[in-house]
This record gives C-alpha cells, structure tokens and sequence, in this order.
C-alpha cells in the first residue's frame, strides 16, 4: 500500500532496501491493487498519519498498482528485473505480459538497438511515426536518425518539421499504435525487444 502511494523515484528507493527475495511477492500484490478500501485507508492512517493528511478515509482510494509495479520493475537494474519478471511470469503468465505491456513506454522505445528501431520503421506508416513522434525533445530524436540510413532519417526530420499544432489525443493514439506494431514484431520473434534500460557508465 506504502509502494503504492510513493513517487516512483522514492518506491524504487524503498524496494532497494528491502530483501531481493521479497520483490516478486511485492511487486505481485502492488500489481493487483485497483484501490484501497476505506477499512483499510483507516488502519493506514492510524499507522502513517502524514501520508493519509488530507485523503477522506471514509471513501475508496483509487490505484494503479500495474503501473506502479511496471514504474519499479523498470527502474531496477536490466538483470534484476528482467528476474522478477519472470519470477512473476511464473506465478502468473497474465499479469507478467501486462506487466511488460505497462513498461514497454514511447520513452523506451527510442532505447530499443538500432537493429530493432529499424525494423519498426519499416513496419509503421511514416505519417504515423510523425504523428507519434511530435513532441519528443532533441536527444530522442538523435537517437531515431543515428539508427536510420541517412536519406530516411533526413526524410522523417523534414516530415517533422512541417507537421503543424497535433492534439495530444492524436499524438497518444499514434504512440500505441507504433508499441502495438512493436509488441507485434517481438512477439512473431522478428525482433529482440529490450524492456530494461541499462546504466550507462
């Protein structure tokens, strides 16, 4: 319930405290939490008075538990995660995909090889990368051209140039279009798709 409540940066914190063995049973439970009921905000409250100030007790306290669960697991180191994960993928095949769903972010994708990035721009519609692509900062966009031969990627940061104002709802809509083709492609075992970002040193 306390992982649940907590920033992600402080959640990891809070995971890296704790035994290693304990992660795939907590990671499980925060995983299945849709919300708290109002008996159990009001033993929370008597546990941890600041962290209930201000929340009515009396009323179910709406969670994402899956996304706060997929947060940490990608905040882990690549070998750690990549345990739990399967670690849970045991205990429950269904979660663990929606698990590795929840983490599979636009943000991720752009960390994805160049081997793998390639393969998806050919897949995707170039209109509809454009589209997914409006709104991401310099360095991601560096990252896409690097793995593009050079007439593409001139090609793409034209097409991005001219794309006028986009509704955020088109933008988002466009991005799980391109991750749906992504997940598409890893699951037919035509690319390799990494869900962990690695430290860079």
């Amino acid at each position: 319930m306390v992982l649940a409540s907590l920033t992600e940066e402080k959640g990891q914190q809070v995971l890296s405290l704790l035994p290693e063995h304990s992660h795939e049973d907590l990671l499980y439970r925060l995983a299945n939490l849709k919300e708290l009921q109002p008996q159990t905000l009001q033993e929370l409250e008597r546990v941890l008075e600041l962290f209930v100030d201000g929340l009515d007790s009396s009323q179910a306290y709406p969670l994402n538990g899956l996304d706060k669960a997929a947060a940490l697991l990608g905040r882990m180191d690549s070998e750690r995660s990549h345990s739990v994960l399967e670690q849970l993928r045991v205990a429950n095949g269904e979660l663990a995909e929606q698990l590795a769903d929840a983490m599979l972010t636009f943000e991720l994708l752009l960390n994805q090889s160049d081997v793998t990035l390639r393969r998806l721009l050919d897949e995707v519609p170039q209109d509809l990368m454009v589209k997914a692509l409006k709104g991401a900062d310099d360095e991601q966009l560096k990252r896409l051209y690097r793995s593009l031969p050079n007439r593409a990627a001139q090609y793409l940061a034209e097409a991005l140039e001219i794309q006028g104002a986009t509704r955020r709802s088109v933008v988002e809509s466009a991005q799980r279009e391109v991750l749906s083709t992504l997940r598409q492609l890893a699951d037919s075992g035509e690319i390799e798709l990494d869900l962990y970002q690695e430290v860079m040193l």
